[in-house]
C-alpha cells in the first residue's frame, strides 16, 4: 500500500517540490523523527494525567475515640467531619493550615489487630517539615507530651524523626536535604 511516510506517494503537485515526496528522502527520516518524539510525549503527557498532590490519607484504626484523641493533643489536628454507617464509624482530622486532611476509620467487623508493616499495605506515614528547625520543635513537643520516638537521625532524603501511633502505624517526621 502506498504512503507518503515511505515517499511512494506524491501530493498532486508533482510539477512544484513543495509536496512531491516521492523525489525527497527527507520525510521518512523525520517522520520517524517525529513519530519518536510524539510518542515519547504521549508517555510524558497525554497518557499519564498530571497529579498536583496528596488529597487525603485513610487510616483503619482499632478504636476511633482514642485515635482521635491522639491525633488531636499530640499532631494538633481538629476534627473537619465524622460519619458513619452500619459497617464504619469515620472522622476526618485536618491541621490548622488546612494541606493535611488525614481520616480515621473504625470497621465494625474489623480484625482488632495491631498494624503490622511486614503485612503488604502501608508500611509508614512521612510529614514533611519546613526544616530542621522545625523537627527539633516536634522533638521537644514529643517530649514534653511523654510521646516515645526516635532520635533524629539522618538518611538520604533528609534528616527523620520516627515515632508510632497508638495502633502501631509508623509516623515519620521529615526535614528534607537542602539541594
Amino acid at each position: 500500500m502506498a504512503d507518503w511516510r515511505d515517499g511512494s506517494v506524491q501530493c498532486g503537485h508533482a510539477s512544484r517540490r513543495c509536496c512531491s515526496f516521492g523525489r525527497l528522502a527527507a520525510p521518512r527520516v523525520l517522520w520517524s523523527g517525529f513519530e519518536a518524539a510524539l510518542s515519547q510525549l504521549a508517555r510524558e503527557v497525554l497518557l499519564v494525567p498530571d497529579i498536583s498532590g496528596m488529597h487525603h490519607i485513610a487510616l483503619t484504626v482499632r478504636d476511633l475515640s482514642r485515635s482521635k484523641a491522639w491525633y488531636g493533643q499530640v499532631l494538633g489536628l481538629s476534627a473537619l467531619f465524622d460519619g458513619g454507617d452500619d459497617d464504619v464509624s469515620y472522622v476526618v482530622l485536618t491541621d490548622s493550615s488546612g494541606p493535611l486532611m488525614l481520616g480515621l476509620r473504625q470497621y465494625r467487623e474489623g480484625s482488632g489487630d495491631r498494624f503490622d508493616e511486614f503485612r503488604t499495605g502501608l508500611d509508614h506515614l512521612a510529614f514533611a517539615v519546613s526544616g530542621q528547625a522545625q523537627l527539633q520543635a516536634w522533638e521537644a513537643r514529643f517530649d514534653e507530651l511523654g510521646v516515645d520516638h526516635s532520635a533524629i537521625k539522618d538518611s538520604p532524603v533528609g534528616q527523620v524523626l520516627t515515632l508510632r501511633d497508638p495502633d502501631n502505624i509508623q509516623l515519620e517526621f521529615v526535614a528534607r536535604l537542602e539541594s
